[in-house]
């Protein structure tokens, strides 16, 4: 790249494209190595409740219309 732009361009590029989703790579590595290191899970204290997604979407459309 840096024989096409300045490097300044190239620095922020990486700065603002490729840095953050390094960053984003290298926390769900520690997460991972982390959840990989839990052999039992805590029972799950209270219900799950799973959202009506038609119901979203069918609002995410009127809202659309207005």
């Amino acid at each position: 790249m840096r024989e096409l732009f300045h490097a300044e361009t190239v620095d922020e590029f990486l700065y603002t494209k490729v840095d953050p989703a390094l960053q984003k790579l290298i926390s769900y590595a520690m997460a991972l190595q982390r959840l990989r290191s839990i052999r039992t899970y805590e029972r799950r204290p209270f219900k799950i409740i799973r959202k009506n997604f038609a119901a979203i979407i069918e609002q995410l459309e009127q809202e659309q219309k207005d």
